[in-house]
């Protein structure tokens, strides 16, 4: 009888279906951020995100006063958006993100501390004035409208400018 390699068990697991991880699968793997301002590291101005962008953490800058918009793109099924307030937003700054479609982002968001829970059921969700940073909205597209798979933040979130 002859001994089995240890690529040949491999192979023949992931044939199976299985997979028996490699050192490689293990290692971290790389978030991915919207290109920004390579001095802060920061988006400050409103977007229009593309398909390309789909995966990355978009960090926003709305320290200084004036709302921003991120508009999503016209979605493929799967695709997902992160958008994280990297610095604590003005008192006269809201971030909305548009989807471009009436009812087009659906979900709750959970609140902070004094801030409830809110059923979203709009074509824009963001961020209040004076929002605290780490607020953060993770967005996923399921074929038919944007859901919200995780949002938080300390002050009930927005479906319009104020």
């Amino acid at each position: 009888m002859s001994a089995i390699g240890t690529r040949r068990i491999q192979t023949l697991i992931n044939n199976n279906n299985n997979e028996l991880v490699t050192q490689a699968a293990l290692q971290a793997k790389k978030v991915k951020f919207y290109p920004a301002d390579p001095t802060t590291g920061l988006v400050s101005s409103s977007l229009v995100l593309t398909e390309a962008d789909a995966g990355k953490i978009v960090l926003i800058d709305a320290s200084s006063s004036g709302n921003l918009t991120m508009t999503l793109p016209t979605a493929v099924k799967g695709m997902h958006f992160t958008f994280l307030l990297g610095s604590n937003s003005h008192s006269a700054a809201e971030v909305l993100i548009d989807s471009g479609v009436t009812n087009g982002i659906r979900g709750v968001s959970q609140g902070v501390g004094n801030a409830v829970y809110v059923n979203i059921n709009a074509q824009s969700v963001g961020f209040a004035d004076a929002e605290k940073r780490g607020a953060v909205i993770e967005l996923v597209y399921i074929g038919n409208r944007w859901f919200i798979k995780h949002a938080v933040s300390t002050i009930a979130l927005i479906t319009s400018f104020s």
